[in-house]
């Protein structure tokens, strides 16, 4: 489905769990959230993602 958002994808079936994972995510920068009428839209926010790859890189040689 290109160009639809999160929201689009989990309108459906969006439940508490999943609720709390994308706060989660949200909190500690992965993701940012506007909020839209009744709806909560989120974006990846690539430079954290971009942090965690180059941590992760140092482990990738073994």
């Amino acid at each position: 489905m290109p160009g639809a958002g999160l929201s689009c994808l989990l309108e459906d079936w969006l439940i508490p769990p999943c609720q709390s994972h994308l706060r989660v995510l949200r909190e500690t920068g992965f993701v940012e959230s506007m909020v839209d009428a009744q709806r909560r839209i989120y974006r990846l926010k690539p430079e954290p993602f971009k942090e965690l790859n180059a941590w992760l890189a140092q482990f990738r040689r073994f």
